[in-house]
């Protein structure tokens, strides 16, 4: 007969520089575990040091999936890194092993538990009047626009990302209806998949202290060169060029500010984006850990390890 039982999936999550990384690394470790990296970011080949991707050395210890799937210039998909990680997720089980999430995009966990959203078609000439409408008046109008028919989406979506603006005011425009309110209604838990979350919570002040000492590790491992490497070939494309860190240091390098300013501008808003991220899981059931500034990865994985085990 067919395997019926759902799959027993382990989430480590929590915002960027939280640590869930090596946190994750101890814990599939010790319990014969292996990896579905859970970050949009991290399936670029190439942007290695700005996605804080996993070692070479972690990776000949654990086996990882969904990373280095695509190059920079070519598009992505949540749809895309779904289908991956369900696969990773059944191969990772029927070999006995535990499947470990790990990372901090909300959506995709999201899509892993509830399914995807699809929509209305595109209305390719709706789509050209809005882009063109951002180029005229800039990206702040139309994110305001947008703030005033779905608040929900425009706190999650950045200025920046022009993509996913047109696209909510787009389903708002043909449906009367806000994406957000869609999404809702398409959330329901999926049968084949038993996803238990566990959250590392640091406190605000430490975060952002965390941040800060990531953006400078970074920097002293390569991070510009790694950036300029990619711009002078092929170069990003459309959802690449918003990971954190090479937007920045673009900038830079075409000469729109000094290479201080891509620093702290960097770091500004790596923490913006951990406290949109802190938004996105209160909405949802995770077991939170509280690190206290003392605390080791091995000491905090040693106490989500003792939770995971007594369940």
């Amino acid at each position: 007969m067919p395997k019926t039982e759902s799959i027993k999936i382990t989430a480590i999550l929590g915002p960027t520089a939280s640590g869930k990384g090596k946190v994750s690394l101890y814990i599939a470790e010790k319990i014969g575990g292996e990896i579905i990296s859970c970050d949009s970011m991290k399936v670029y080949l190439g942007m290695d040091i700005g996605t804080a991707k996993a070692t070479p050395e972690a990776r000949a210890k654990v086996p990882h999936y969904c990373m280095d799937m695509v190059r920079p210039h070519e598009p992505f998909s949540t749809d895309t890194w779904l289908k991956h990680a369900e696969n990773a997720i059944r191969d990772i089980d029927s070999c006995g092993r535990k499947p470990i999430l790990s990372g901090g995009t909300a959506l995709y966990l999201k899509a892993l538990r509830e399914g995807l959203f699809e929509g209305p078609s595109a209305d390719l000439e709706l789509r050209e009047e809005l882009k063109a409408e951002a180029k005229e008046k800039g990206n702040v109008f139309l994110h305001d626009r947008l703030k005033k028919i779905d608040p929900e989406s425009a706190e999650r979506i950045e200025i920046n990302d022009i993509r996913r603006i047109v696209r909510a005011i787009e389903v708002y425009e043909l449906t009367g209806k806000p994406i957000s309110e869609h999404q809702k209604e398409w959330g329901k838990p999926r049968p084949e998949f038993d996803i238990k979350l566990y959250g590392i919570r640091w406190p605000r002040d430490i975060l952002r202290e965390r941040i800060a000492e990531r953006v400078d590790r970074m920097y002293e491992a390569g991070l510009v060169e790694e950036v300029r490497r990619i711009h002078e070939a092929a170069g990003f494309g459309r959802e690449s060029s918003q990971a954190l860190g090479y937007k920045e240091i673009v900038d830079f390098l075409e000469g729109r500010c000094s290479e201080d300013e891509a620093r702290e501008n960097l770091i500004t808003r790596t923490r913006q984006f951990a406290k949109r991220q802190m938004t996105w899981f209160r909405k949802m059931d995770i077991e939170w850990f509280d690190v206290t500034p003392d605390e080791t990865a091995e000491t905090l994985a040693g106490r989500i390890l003792k939770k995971i085990l007594d369940k």
